[in-house]
Order: structure tokens, then sequence, then C-alpha cells
């Protein structure tokens, strides 16, 4: 890759050959989580089109939006938005506002503010690429039952359940009738809907969705495939939360081989599947297979992520065990890296922050520190009173 990369430079290709090359590889380097290597292609990429065709060729915009991907999928969001919003306006200049091209850059904006909590600004995004898909590509397209699966997050977010569900529901009509009843699409489609009614603590209808999604995923995709293991971590946390522990083992232990065979020991996706398996040990009182499955998650999120949303799940997971175990010196700056991610990648006003001022505040009230504890809880309750607050006013 290196080499291939060197020849380019060295002698100065700036053939649209040479940029698709770089484009090919860095996606392949990027499924494999090796970011920084695909970041150095993609910017290769990037800076050929820019000096074949100048800033403002489709092309450009092509680059644009493949490296606010990579960056979008390491959770560096405040380096996403601004290549996406670069993008999106070379492309409503090239093709227009109204373009399938263009709904698809507006869709991708929508997921970045969703993820740093602007949950306003997400709803504007999406609502925008729904209307230039229904009108370019037609109610009933694929594309257009992805932005409603991509809004309904939001109003999920919003706890607004009810406006969410029916745009999943939506969207797997729109999957059934596109690609058939025993479809990927289909199976990921009853996925999201199960996650909602997870949410709600609906335990009784998201249980049957999931078990329909697994049973699809097996039949299509095949009972070793990355759609599987998805299903198995959810069906295995939703049996943790309702106490059935027996039920949920295996799910989780078949989902974390799985990741390790198809993707390889240290892929982010292996983190996920041992950090909910560590859970669950946890939750059954296992508490030094919980450590072990905790460390490897928060050891792979650490090299491959770096400061990522997922990296501080990881640690203020581990925090959660050493608190429960009355390992206080532990827990302590495994909150306070956590704390920190958070306010940087999502803000100092996401309610994911205010979850870990929460758990910091338990522990210092554990240890008996008040004067520490309060001023925490505090800030995390003001943070949930604006966001209600916020999402009040726009729904008005």
């Amino acid at each position: 890759v290196q080499a291939c990369d060197a020849l380019i430079q060295q002698h100065q290709l700036l053939l649209s050959e040479a940029a698709d090359v770089l484009h090919r590889t860095g996606a392949y380097l990027s499924e494999c989580a090796l970011y920084t290597l695909a970041e150095q292609l993609y910017q290769h990429a990037l800076r050929i089109r820019e000096q074949q065709s100048g800033l403002e060729h489709p092309g450009v915009a092509t680059s644009l939006n493949e490296l606010a991907t990579l960056y979008f999928g390491q959770g560096k969001y405040a380096e996403a938005e601004p290549l996406f919003q670069r993008a999106l306006a070379v492309t409503e200049k090239s093709v227009g506002p109204d373009h399938p091209n263009t709904g698809w850059i507006v869709n991708n904006l929508g997921t970045v503010y969703r993820l740093m909590g602007q949950d306003s600004t997400a709803e504007t995004y999406f609502q925008r690429a729904l209307k230039i898909r229904e009108n370019a590509l037609g109610k009933d397209h694929p594309d257009t039952g992805s932005t409603l699966s991509e809004l309904a997050l939001v109003y999920e977010d919003m706890r607004d359940y009810a406006k969410a569900e029916g745009l999943y529901q939506r969207s797997l009509a729109i999957s059934e009738k596109a690609y058939g009843p025993d479809s990927a699409a289909v199976a990921r489609s009853l996925h999201e809907l199960a996650m909602l009614y997870y949410y709600q603590k609906d335990y009784a209808k998201a249980e049957p969705l999931y078990q329909h999604a697994l049973a699809i995923s097996e039949k299509v995709s095949g009972p070793d495939s990355i759609d599987t293991a998805a299903t198995l971590v959810s069906l295995g946390a939703l049996y943790d939360r309702m106490g059935q522990y027996s039920k949920a083992e295996p799910l989780e232990l078949r989902a974390l081989r799985i990741y390790e065979k198809v993707l390889g020991p240290d892929h982010p996706d292996v983190a996920t599947a041992a950090g909910q398996l560590g859970q669950l040990y946890c939750d059954k009182g296992e508490f030094a297979k919980a450590e072990t499955l905790e460390l490897r998650a928060l050891a792979i999120d650490q090299k491959k992520l770096g400061e990522h949303i997922e990296t501080a799940r990881s640690l203020d997971d581990l925090g959660d065990l050493y608190r429960e175990t009355g390992q206080y010196a532990k827990a302590e700056p495994l909150y306070q890296r956590a704390l920190k991610i958070r306010e940087k990648v999502l803000g100092s006003e996401h309610f994911r922050v205010a979850e870990t001022l929460d758990d910091l505040a338990a522990l210092y009230w554990a240890k008996g520190q008040s004067a520490k504890a309060e001023p925490l809880s505090q800030r995390a309750a003001g943070i949930r009173a604006r966001i209600k607050e916020s999402r009040a006013g726009e729904t008005k």
C-alpha cells in the first residue's frame, strides 16, 4: 500500500485512475480498521482530483465525502462535518440541490449532527434528504427507506417513540417490497424496530423481532456473518436485561467468535462484542471474567479508535465494574477519561456527558465525598433539563 502511494507520488501521477486506485485501497483499509493508512490515501486522492479537475469538480466532492466518512467512522465528527459541508456545496453547484447525490451528502450530514447530539439540526437535514429522495427516487426506494430509519433514530434519541415507530415500520415495508420478506435489508429493519422496543423496555415486542431478524440473517447472510453476529449481540443484551443469563451467554459468546473469525482479533466490532459479554458477566457477578473482557475491549478501542465515543463507553463500563467491586481508585481515572472524551467529541451538553457525570458522582458518593459528588450531580441534572427544554421547544 505504502509502496503504491509512494510510486504515485514519485512519478507525480495526477490521472483520475491513480485517484481511483487510492480510493479503492483506502476503502479496503478502512474496512480493516487501518484508519491512519486509509486517511493518507484518501488525502492523496483528494489532492490529485483538486489539482487535475479544480476545487469544484464532482470527483472532488466524492473524495471529500469519502474522507469525511472515514473521520465519521472514527468518531471524529468535528473533522468530518466541514468536509461534508464542502462536499455538499460542490455537489449542489455541480448537479443541483435536488439531485440524489446531493441527498446522499445531506443524509450523511444528518447522521453526523445526530451523533453530535444536535437533534434539531439532524432532523432538518434528514427531512431534506427524505424530500430529495422521495421526489428523485420515489417513496418506495431503498434509499428513501434508509433515510426514514435515520430520521427514526433522531426521534428515538428525542424519546418521541411514536414518531420513530411509524418511520421504522414504513422503512420495513419498503425493504419487504424492494427485496422480499427474507432479505438482509428486512432483517436489518426488524433489528432496528426491535431496538426501539428494547429501549422502551417493551421486551415482549422486541424479542420476536430479534428472533425473526436472526433467522433471516442466518438463512440469507449465513450463520457466521457479520449481520448474524450483530443480531446475536442485541438478542443477548435483551436476555441479559431480562435476567435470562443462560440464554444470553451462548448468544454473546457465539457473536464474539464470529467477529473474531471474520474481522480478526483486534477489530472494533470485536471490542463491542467483548464489552457486551463483559457486561453480562458483571451482571452475573462473575467479575474476574468481566474484567478480562472489559480490559480487552478497552485495549482494542484505544489502539484502533483513539479518543472515540466507543473508547469512552469502554472506559465507562470498566469504571462501573471497578466501582461495583469497590475498587474506587481504579474507577476514578477511567470515568474522568471517559468524561474528557465525551466532552471533546460530543460537546459539553450531550446526554452521554450527563451519564458519565452521574457515574463519577456515584463513585464519590460511595466514597463519602459529597463535596465532589454534589456539583457533578447538579451539572448532570442541568444538562438533562436543558435537553428536555430544547426538545420541548422543537416539538411546538
